[in-house]
């Protein structure tokens, strides 16, 4: 259902922006409490508050006047255009639209008097953001003129969005609509801000979900939900959730959708994203033939959609009861919904809808035999489809001129790059000149440097080795693993900080990793295992890979490793992470760690040092489990060795008893 994804998308830019701005919000009100001076710098942190939409209207209209009163007492005009205007704004929304004119007239007259590009921008998207304004296009574009002169990237970005979506949802114009959310994306990418690059990735995902473009429309939606576990909003991702499930629905990937959508209804709270996705799993589920479920998930979201008297809705979820009732081999209730549902498309006047309740309608006389009936609906279903099949091909084709457009600008800036490689090469060679005539001028001083450094990195050498070599005899001095791991543990501790330690040894058996020994700030903790086939944790990688680990900020390099942080089965989150495999005779025999709670806690003195004491650890191990099987080994020797001279003695004992017999019969 197209429809319900560009529904869904509005939901998603009331949700995404108020999260996006929350961060800016908190932001502006502790500067503001920082800053109680009167004056200019609290004037333009009150009016950046008016613009965020986490903002509700008492909080604006509170806002918007301390910042006039302000800026008159001060006389800052241009916070004073840019608060009349948000209170102008205000006024129209509560209906005193001769008040609202009015303080427009006078934010606008100031703005033009003092020539203030900023104020002038933000005027214009207040005048865009009245509601129901025949002007609004007009008023974005000129705003986004002004705002890019001024250099206003905060409000630009704003404005961009507005010009997208207004392309988008109101008249339908895909090239225009994406060449506005891709400025609007950059614009998020250089804010940083990651809740508004989410929303605008959302956006073009529901774009190329309404153009057919299913592949396109799912990376989109995939990347904005990779980037919201970052930004860890529940509500978000249960939008994105079903904007996906719509994707893989309109691709024909029912199993992905019906995942997706179920994932949507577990995390929303709201019921208009509810009885959406329902209505939209009773339409997977007809085309599945699984037509219980398509009537009970229909009926629920239909219910739901009276309830909030949403037409378009209605009309969408009838049509799919049309449908279910007709493979139910039920014409007359397919017929009953049908025409609930196309009385519903005519009152919301939705050219999707009223094409396919007709079809639906075509299809339940068809199967009764009425083809008079079945007639009428069939060529109002074609004309329907051969309108909504001409504009897509339109914007369809426009867009792929626009992309073919956007291709050669990626040429041309090429190109250019290119240029400046060349222009780079020739002033490197000439600071290479440079460079060559000031080594000369510096080699003997650093020769006599390097001399000392050579000498002092030979006596630390010479120091590991000493060290390392006392360390290894302490690790093979024993053939208890768990005194194993508590020896290396003592002299690891010594050399690095070591606030969390273990080791994982393999167990074959259980494709387990198993820690019977590791260590949290010097308490030892209970034994638990790692799943090897637990991709989320970084000794079963580790030990699979055979590769080592090396994080310094867990928040920013896990994922080079894994795909999400998993929590730990005991203890507390480092953020220093060092992960080796243990090997002994190409053998794998599991993984050493070292984790601090401090970021950057590791050189490559301690990944050197660490590496080496990780070769003993592997051999003692390795002898202590040789030792072990050995043990074992000999036991059952023993055990079958004694089993053999019973069984000797037993037969002797037979033989002289068979002997004795013999003779005394005779």
């Amino acid at each position: 259902m197209k429809q319900s994804i560009l529904s869904l998308l509005l939901l998603s830019l009331l949700q995404l922006h108020a999260t996006a701005q929350i961060n800016y919000t908190e932001k502006f009100r502790k500067e503001l409490a920082a800053h109680p001076a009167q004056d200019t710098f609290r004037v333009n942190r009150l009016n950046e508050l008016t613009l965020q939409l986490d903002i509700i209207p008492t909080e604006r209209i509170k806002f918007a006047t301390k910042a006039l009163d302000i800026s008159i007492k001060i006389g800052y005009d241009m916070g004073k255009a840019m608060a009349l205007s948000t209170l102008g704004l205000l006024e129209q929304t509560q209906g005193d639209t001769a008040q609202s004119v009015k303080m427009m007239k006078e934010a606008e007259a100031i703005a033009n008097k003092t020539g203030d590009l900023k104020s002038k921008a933000f005027i214009l998207y207040r005048k865009s953001q009245v509601p129901k304004t025949p002007k609004r296009l007009e008023y974005l574009l000129e705003a986004d003129k002004i705002a890019t002169q001024a250099g206003y990237q905060r409000l630009l970005s704003m404005i961009d969005n507005g010009i997208g979506e207004y392309y988008f949802a109101s008249l339908s114009d895909y090239p225009k609509s994406l060449e506005y959310y891709l400025k609007g994306l950059a614009a998020a990418e250089k804010l940083n801000d990651l809740a508004f690059k989410i929303s605008i990735l959302s956006q073009l995902g529901a774009l190329y979900a309404n153009l057919g473009d299913q592949e396109k429309a799912v990376q989109y939606f995939v990347e904005a939900s990779r980037e919201n576990k970052l930004l860890g909003s529940q509500a978000t991702e249960s939008i994105l959730q079903n904007n996906l499930g719509e994707s893989y629905r309109l691709s024909g990937k029912y199993r992905q959708a019906i995942e997706a959508y179920k994932l949507s209804n577990r995390l929303t709270i709201r019921a208009d994203v509810r009885y959406i996705t329902e209505g939209n799993l009773a339409d997977v589920y007809t085309r599945m033939d699984s037509l219980p479920l398509a009537l009970a998930y229909g009926f629920n979201a239909l219910d739901s959609a009276k309830k909030a008297g949403n037409s378009a809705f209605m009309a969408w979820v009838y049509g799919i009861l049309s449908r279910a009732s007709l493979k139910s081999n039920r014409a007359d209730s397919a017929i009953y919904y049908a025409k609930l549902g196309l009385t519903c498309a005519k009152q919301s006047s939705n050219l999707e809808y009223l094409r396919d309740n007709n079809f639906a309608l075509a299809n339940a006389y068809a199967a009764k035999k009425d083809f008079g009936s079945a007639y009428p609906f069939h060529l109002q279903y074609i004309t329907y489809r051969d309108s909504m099949l001409s504009g897509e091909v339109r914007n369809k084709t426009s867009l792929l001129a626009f992309n073919n457009q956007l291709d050669k600008k990626e040429v041309e800036i090429a190109a250019l790059g290119q240029q400046r490689k060349d222009q780079q090469k020739i002033l490197y060679s000439i600071a290479a000149v440079l460079l060559l005539i000031l080594l000369s001028a510096v080699l003997l001083w650093r020769n006599n440097r390097q001399k000392q450094k050579a000498n002092k990195l030979l006596q630390q050498s010479y120091n590991n080795v000493e060290q390392l070599g006392e360390i290894g005899r302490k690790v093979n001095s024993s053939l208890d693993v768990k005194h194993i791991i508590g020896t290396v543990y003592q002299n690891v501790n010594g050399l690095m900080d070591a606030s969390v330690f273990g080791i994982g040894l393999y167990n074959e058996h259980s494709q387990l990793l198993e820690y019977p020994a590791t260590f949290e700030e010097g308490e030892e903790l209970p034994f638990y295992t790692n799943s090897l086939q637990d991709e989320n944790r970084f000794g079963a990688v580790c030990f699979n890979t055979g590769k080592e680990i090396n994080i310094g900020n867990l928040d920013k390099e896990y994922k080079d490793h894994i795909q999400e942080i998993a929590t730990p089965k005991h203890g507390g989150q480092p953020e220093s992470i060092l992960f080796l495999p243990l090997t002994a005779k190409e053998k794998k025999l599991g993984v050493i760690t070292v984790q601090s709670f401090k970021k950057n806690a590791y050189t490559d003195y301690h990944l050197y040092m660490l590496r080496n004491i990780a070769n003993y650890a592997s051999i003692a191990i390795d002898n202590a489990e040789s030792y072990e099987t050995l043990n074992e080994t000999l036991g059952q020797l023993q055990a079958t060795q004694k089993q053999l001279i019973q069984s000797e003695k037993m037969a002797s004992l037979g033989e002289l008893t068979a002997g004795i017999a013999h003779e005394i019969q005779n």
